[in-house]
């Protein structure tokens, strides 16, 4: 149940902590500058590098059904 989550949950925390970043004073020139600025590239690259990534297809364009009538025949019987 939890792994069902933690994308979610992963998506949250990484935008709370880019919305709690605002209030945090940070210096010039530093590691941490460096690090945060860097983070989207490298968050992407880890996305992209995960063995289960979503299929996205284009659907079939809907058809008239074969079938002769939306119910199922009775049987008698």
């Amino acid at each position: 149940m939890v792994a069902a989550h933690t994308p979610l949950l992963l998506s949250v925390a990484l935008i709370a902590g880019g919305f709690g970043l605002m209030f945090v004073d940070i210096p010039q020139g530093s590691l941490m500058q460096m690090l945060i600025l860097n983070s989207p590239p490298l968050l992407l690259v880890g996305v992209f590098g995960m063995r289960e990534l979503p299929r996205f297809e284009i659907p079939p364009l809907p058809r008239p059904s074969d079938a002769p009538s939306w119910l199922k025949a009775r049987t008698v019987g």
